[in-house]
């Protein structure tokens, strides 16, 4: 999908869209003293409803990030702005949110500002659960597999043996670099962090500029397997730092356990439900399209549920194999390619705006907070990984 836009002040175009939601007051000093009480009554208990968070509120923020991608996206389709990357443009506008609201410029009782702090409250694990499985579904949904195959050895190289040298390299430079005491491990922890790429734009750029598609599917390819591998390097990093048992025959079962258990747990929930998808292939059943979509949006979730939430495995290497599997079987046995199509391009649209405005809403909450120095540093960090 072609992710490039240019920067423009639509922020304040989302905030003048959506209502505040402020106090109310009211008092009849010709009224009965009954009356008068009454009233005080009323108006304290509006202003009590109004000063507490209402679960519906969170939606403001939601389709508020959503119309704001959507307008950058649109802009995007005019031949000035072709050249600009959207998510790095969402992602500032994030931030620019976040020093907004940070600022105390909004009063605090507004339906926007709870919103936005229901949002920056999210729980890690729920962002991941519910944005990462579509995420992935929709790129491996996009990849050819037959060239795919041709360039597999090479992605799994760049994808394996490679985040874990990057992983290593920049820990070594945080180590080595940063004033802030820490040892190797907690370094690696955050080395990991940093390894995963995610080259949307990149890839964008290579298909409108025609490139060979054994170059654009390595790079796409190791941008499905990245996130894997750094997540299980991550883990088993982390778990040194908490001062966890990290011998070596733990690590080559945990290992093992994650990628090789988390791959065939998802190779078997793919088989599972394309043969599910294949019984729902009759074209002289308007159900049968909505059936099989539905299904692919079971296997995205249940194969990342099951294997993280049930097994303890990488959900996301399993996801990837159950994705792949249908990837390569499923788009003959389709009613409809075209809406398969456009269901995951819309999902992976949504996904993005999502995760990367939401990503600079977080990152522009801690900045007002850092010292100065501390800016110096990531610049000088970003230097060096670039």
């Amino acid at each position: 999908m072609t992710w490039r836009m240019t920067l423009q002040p639509f922020t304040i175009l989302v905030l003048a869209g959506i209502i505040f939601v402020s106090p109310t007051s009211a008092a009849s000093g010709d009224a009965s003293e009954n009356d008068h009480g009454n009233t005080s009554n009323s108006t304290a208990e509006v202003h009590e409803t109004h000063s507490h968070h209402h679960p519906h509120e969170t939606l403001v923020f939601l389709f508020g990030a959503i119309v704001l991608g959507t307008a950058m996206i649109h802009l995007t389709s005019h031949p000035w702005l072709q050249g600009l990357p959207t998510t790095v443009v969402i992602f500032v506008l994030g931030i620019i949110l976040a020093l907004i609201a940070e600022s105390g410029f909004w009063d605090e009782s507004g339906m926007l500002i709870r919103s936005y702090n229901s949002w920056v409250a999210i729980d890690p694990h729920l962002l991941l659960f519910a944005f990462l499985p579509p995420l992935l579904m929709g790129d491996a949904m996009a990849i050819d597999t037959h060239v795919a195959k041709k360039t597999a050895f090479q992605c799994l190289i760049l994808a394996g043996p490679g985040v874990v040298m990057g992983s290593f390299a920049t820990a070594a430079v945080l180590y080595g670099m940063l004033p802030y005491g820490w040892d190797f491990s907690l370094s690696l922890t955050v080395g990991s962090i940093l390894a995963a790429t995610d080259p949307v734009a990149v890839v964008s750029l290579l298909k409108d500029l025609g490139a060979s598609p054994v170059l654009t599917m390595q790079i796409q390819g190791e941008s499905l397997l990245n996130d894997g591998t750094a997540i299980v390097l991550f883990t088993i990093a982390y778990e040194v730092v908490s001062g966890k048992a990290t011998g070596v025959a733990y690590v080559i079962g945990f290992l093992a356990k994650s990628t090789l258990g988390a791959s065939l747990v998802g190779i078997l929930i793919g088989e599972f439900f394309f043969q599910w998808i294949r019984l729902a292939n009759d074209k002289l059943n308007h159900s049968s399209s909505i059936i099989q979509i539905c299904l692919t949006f079971a296997v995205a979730y249940w194969s990342f549920l099951f294997s993280e939430g049930v097994l303890h495995m990488s959900g996301v290497l399993s996801t990837v194999s159950s994705s792949l599997v249908l990837a390569h079987k499923v788009w003959p046995v389709l009613v409809s390619q075209h809406s398969m199509h456009d269901i995951w391009h819309v999902v992976e649209t949504v996904g993005n705006v999502l995760v990367f405005f939401l990503g600079g809403v977080l990152t522009g909450k801690q900045l007002p907070r850092r010292p100065a120095e501390e800016y110096g540093w990531v610049f000088a960090v970003f230097i060096l990984m670039v």
